[in-house]
């Protein structure tokens, strides 16, 4: 018996350092798309949907509820830095729960956000046409309220 938990023992050594190796690779991996975000200089925020689920239960007065629970992966600013993040919204009420940056996350949040980069990007592409679009109108907005004002119109 001491034999098979000695033997268990050396392989869960064996296989915790390939397992933090591989994590910590990937969030150095994190930390190199979002410094090349951060080259673009968007100053956009997106996000996808990573999963949903609903959390049930029942309140003292013996009625049920059913409370909508959506984890998002997005490309944003936390305190001041632009960055991934990752957070969860509760559908009912707008609120955002444990809102940090996806390098920061647990390990097994970060391995699935991996497969929402592309959606993600994808999405960035979107809003970053959106807003240049949006820019170019307000510009000629801007440019039609400045020439009004140029002319320096004298009222009677």
């Amino acid at each position: 018996m001491a034999d098979k938990i000695d033997s268990t023992l050396k392989k869960l050594a064996s296989v915790s350092q390939s397992l933090n190796q591989a994590s910590d690779l990937v969030t150095a991996r994190i930390g190199e798309v979002e410094s090349a975000l951060r080259e673009y200089k968007l100053g956009v925020e997106a996000w996808v949907d990573i999963r949903r689920w609903y959390d049930e239960g029942q309140f003292t007065d013996g009625s049920w509820y059913r409370l909508g629970r959506t984890r998002r992966l997005a490309y944003g600013k936390k305190d001041g830095k632009w960055g991934l993040l990752t957070y969860i919204i509760a559908e009912e009420s707008d609120e955002y729960e444990e809102f940090a940056f996806l390098r920061e996350a647990p390990r097994d949040l970060r391995l699935n956000a991996i497969d929402k980069l592309p959606e993600l990007l994808d999405a960035l592409v979107e809003k970053a046409v959106q807003t240049a679009q949006e820019a170019s109108r307000k510009a000629e907005k801007a440019g039609h309220i400045a020439a009004g004002l140029a002319k320096k119109q004298v009222t009677p």
